[in-house]
C-alpha cells in the first residue's frame, strides 16, 4: 500500500496548521490518572518532526465512549498535561472542538505551538460522519496526518470525512505499522496461529472468517468463545453471548482450523470475592458464567503456541483483571512473550495484559491497534488508508 507519509511535507511545514488525527483513547482511573501512556508515546516522533518544522499542530483525538452523564470523566485535559510532559514544552488544551473557543485558540496558534481540542466522541458528528462537522473540522488546518492506526477501521467524521477537504499524510507510526503487517503477510512463517479474545463476536465475524482462511489455525477465548459455544451446541450458562449471532455462526464452528475452549472456569458472579470452579459443558449448570478458558485447554493452547513460527494476538481470554479469573491471559501472555518467533499483538486490552503479565520488550511488534490490526490482516485494507493513497498534490 502505497501511503503518503508526513515526511513528505518537510518542507511545506513552516507557518502552515497541521491537523493530527491521533489516537490516545488511554486507560485511566475515575480521578483521571492515566494507566498507560503507550499510544501517547507512540504519537511523539510524527508531533515532534510538526514542531522541528515550525507546523502549527492541532491535536484531535476521542477518548473511550462518553455519554452526556460521563462527559466530566472524559475530557482530554489529563492527556493533554501527560503530552505536555512527554514532549518537555507547553501544550495548549481547549474543551471546544468546532465552535468559538476552538476557532479562536486555532486562529491564534503560532509557529511550532500544539493545540489539543477536546474529545471528538462528544459531538454525534464525528460517530456518524457528518460532512458539515468534518468540513469544520477541516477548516482547521492546511494539512491532514493520520496518526492513529488503531481507529482506522472505523468511518467517522476525523478519519474520512476531513480527508475529504484536505491533502492528507500517513503518520510515522501508522506507516511502520502498515509496513510491518504487509511484510508479515508478503512471507508468512508457517505454521501461522492466530489468537483472538474480547467480548463480541458481531463486529469481528467478517474478520475471523478471513482469519480462518489465511492461518493454519485460530484459537479463541473470551465472549468471542461463549457465543462460538453456543453455536456449536454447547451449555453456556448465564455466560456473556450473543444469542443473536448463533445460527449465523453454525457453519462457522465446524471448520477444523478453528479451535474453541472446551474446559472452563466459572463462576456465580464476576467480582474479586467470587469463587471460581473448573468446568465444562456438562457440569456447566444454568447460573454459572465462562469468565476464563480451562487448565485443559490452556495446555492446548500452549502446545499451539510452541510449535507456531508466526502468531498473532488481539483480545484476553477472560476477565483478566480479576486474579482468579486471568490465568488463561495470564499463562497466554507469558507464552506468545517467550517465543523466539514472530510475534504480533495489539488492542487495548491485550496490551493491558501485556503490562500486568508480561513486558511489551518481549515482543516483535505490539501494534496500537487490536480491531484494526486484525480486519488489516484479514482484508489487507482498512477504509481510512484509502485517503492516504499517493497521489498529486
Amino acid at each position: 500500500m502505497n501511503l503518503r507519509s508526513v515526511v513528505e511535507l518537510r518542507r511545506k511545514l513552516h507557518g502552515k496548521r497541521v491537523i493530527v488525527r491521533v489516537d490516545f483513547n488511554v486507560p485511566m482511573r475515575n480521578m483521571g490518572e492515566i494507566l498507560d501512556d503507550f499510544r501517547i508515546r507512540r504519537a511523539l516522533p510524527t508531533i515532534e518532526f510538526l514542531l522541528k518544522n515550525r507546523a502549527r499542530v492541532i491535536i484531535l483525538s476521542h477518548l473511550s465512549r462518553p455519554s452526556l452523564q460521563t462527559r466530566s470523566k472524559f475530557r482530554l485535559d489529563d492527556v493533554s498535561q501527560r503530552l505536555s510532559e512527554l514532549l518537555g514544552r507547553r501544550v495548549l488544551y481547549i474543551p471546544d472542538v468546532v465552535g468559538k473557543k476552538a476557532m479562536k485558540a486555532v486562529q491564534a496558534l503560532q509557529d511550532s505551538e500544539i493545540l489539543v481540542l477536546e474529545n471528538l466522541r462528544f459531538y454525534r458528528g464525528e460517530t456518524k460522519n457528518d460532512s458539515d462537522f468534518a468540513k469544520k473540522l477541516a477548516s482547521f488546518g492546511d494539512y491532514y496526518v493520520n496518526e492513529a492506526f488503531s481507529n482506522c477501521h472505523r468511518k467517522h467524521a476525523s478519519m474520512v470525512g476531513i480527508p475529504k477537504y484536505l491533502p492528507s499524510f500517513a503518520g510515522m507510526d501508522l506507516l511502520q505499522e502498515v509496513k510491518l503487517v504487509e511484510k508479515m503477510l508478503v512471507k508468512p512463517k508457517k505454521p501461522s496461529l492466530a489468537i483472538v479474545g474480547g467480548a463480541k463476536i458481531s463486529s469481528k465475524l467478517p474478520v475471523l472468517k478471513k482469519l480462518i482462511k489465511r492461518f493454519d489455525a485460530v484459537i479463541v477465548g473470551g465472549g468471542i468463545a461463549n457465543t462460538l459455544l453456543l453455536a456449536s451446541g454447547k451449555k453456556t450458562g448465564r455466560s456473556l453471548v450473543e444469542t443473536k449471532m448463533v445460527d449465523s455462526l453454525r457453519a462457522l464452528v465446524k471448520n477444523k482450523k478453528l479451535l474453541l475452549p472446551f474446559d472452563y472456569v466459572c463462576a456465580r458472579e464476576i467480582h474479586k470475592k467470587s469463587k471460581a470452579k473448573i468446568c465444562n459443558a456438562d457440569s456447566l449448570d444454568k447460573y454459572d458464567r465462562i469468565v476464563d478458558i480451562g487448565p485443559e485447554t490452556i495446555r492446548l493452547y500452549l502446545e499451539l503456541i510452541s510449535q507456531a513460527k508466526m502468531i498473532v494476538w488481539a483480545g484476553p481470554m477472560g476477565v483478566y483483571e480479576i486474579q482468579q479469573f486471568s490465568a488463561g491471559s495470564e499463562m497466554i501472555a507469558q507464552a506468545v512473550a517467550e517465543s523466539k518467533e514472530f510475534t504480533l499483538v495489539g488492542g487495548g486490552d491485550t496490551i493491558d495484559c501485556i503490562d500486568r503479565f508480561s513486558d511489551k520488550k518481549n515482543f516483535t511488534h505490539v501494534s496500537t491497534g487490536g480491531s484494526a490490526l486484525l480486519e488489516f490482516i484479514a482484508k489487507e485494507k482498512l477504509v481510512a488508508l484509502r485517503p492516504l493513497m499517493k497521489k498529486s498534490i
